[in-house]
């Protein structure tokens, strides 16, 4: 099935000015819970190396529900 079966032509909605992404102008990471720590620490390298030190946001989960009461 080709896309033109699903998506509307581009034209088939007005534009706006502009797409924000991310929060309070920063790009914003926030791992899943299938993310491995590989994968983590993969998306904050290429983070830091595009955008700066300090100029994005991340939250990571430090363990499973059943860890609370480790």
């Amino acid at each position: 099935m080709g896309a033109n079966l699903i998506l509307d032509p581009p034209d088939a909605h007005p534009r706006m000015d502009h797409i924000a992404f991310g929060h309070d102008g920063k790009p914003l990471y926030i791992a899943g819970p299938r993310d491995t720590e590989a994968m983590v620490s993969s998306v904050i390298r290429t983070l830091t190396r595009t955008c700066g030190e300090g100029n994005f946001d991340y939250l990571v989960g430090i363990g499973g529900p059943g860890d609370m009461n480790d």
